[in-house]
């Protein structure tokens, strides 16, 4: 199975309805808690972490297709 270029970068980014609960996430923080508080830095780590794990999800299956159509093409 080839996924083509624009196939991965449509998985690649993030899916509007995510982009928008990462965006209330992050409003919801800086509205309540103080900026110069532990809890801020912690909550916004957690929020980047919690949405990064999608993004370094699919890098990897990208990776993966891009070793596997290199291979189909060596063949």
């Amino acid at each position: 199975m080839i996924t083509t270029e624009s196939r991965i970068k449509e998985m690649i980014s993030m899916p509007k309805e995510v982009e928008l609960a990462r965006e209330n996430d992050i409003r919801n923080v800086k509205s309540t808690v103080r900026k110069d508080s532990k809890e801020y830095s912690d909550a916004l780590e957690r929020i980047r972490r919690k949405y990064n794990a999608h993004n370094d999800e699919v890098k990897h299956y990208s990776d993966y297709m891009d070793i596997n159509i290199l291979d189909n093409i060596k063949r």
